[in-house]
């Protein structure tokens, strides 16, 4: 009777031998899963502090607190954070040398691509800020976006537009918004303005005050 008993033993074996691999090879998986968290992997703070080029910094790099600001050219509502709120902020906190402004040169479509690159450009000549502030102050008019309306708001602020018309025809920076927008997106941003204070995620334009009590709690203010 024993010797019948075998072969089953033996598949039993195997059964076993089986599960404890499929067991060791789930728990792979899911190890490899939590490697690839965004969280465990490249936040976007720190993806700027790596490629310097790939964003604009504004303020002391040693501030105890970093914001860093996805927008876009188009968003209304990035439009009403540089134009009501950013200016306080500057002047309360990155004047003082407590808060650094990070900019993701970013873009939600093909249609305000566009005027990313074109802030880029601008940046060569030290005037990302200065660009951007333009722009959304020209917001919703005609043409602001259009290649005529970029190359117009150079001219504005006084930037050497040959050089500006060079860069922007030579597209040089497409690449690193389409790599901004890759990354950004493995964190789930969709929409903008998306913020990250210090890489506490904030979504949407807030009040003045939201932002102040923020900062306060990780200065320790």
């Amino acid at each position: 009777m024993s010797k019948r008993r075998k072969p089953e033993t033996r598949a039993t074996n195997w059964k076993i031998i089986l599960g404890i691999s499929g067991v060791g090879l789930f728990g792979l998986l899911a190890l490899l899963a939590l490697a690839l968290k965004p969280s465990e992997r490249l936040t976007l703070i720190k993806h700027c502090d790596q490629n310097p080029d790939a964003c604009v910094s504004v303020g002391d790099a040693a501030a105890p607190v970093t914001v860093l600001e996805v927008m876009d050219f188009g968003c209304s509502h990035c439009r009403d954070f540089h134009v009501d709120t950013l200016p306080q902020l500057k002047a309360d906190y990155v004047n003082t040398g407590d808060v650094r402004i990070l900019y993701l040169p970013y873009a939600l479509g093909q249609a305000t691509l566009p005027a990313t690159h074109a802030a880029l450009c601008a940046n060569e000549q030290a005037a990302f800020v200065p660009y951007a502030d333009a722009l959304f102050g020209q917001f919703g008019q005609a043409d602001t976006l259009s290649q005529s309306g970029l190359q117009q708001t150079a001219a504005a602020i006084g930037l050497d537009t040959d050089q500006f018309d060079q860069c922007l025809s030579s597209g040089r920076y497409l690449q690193t918004i389409q790599d901004n927008i890759a990354l950004a997106s493995e964190w789930q941003v969709n929409s903008t303005p998306t913020f990250f204070i210090n890489n506490q995620r904030v979504n949407g334009n807030q009040a003045y005050a939201s932002f102040v009590n923020q900062i306060e709690s990780l200065r320790g203010g």
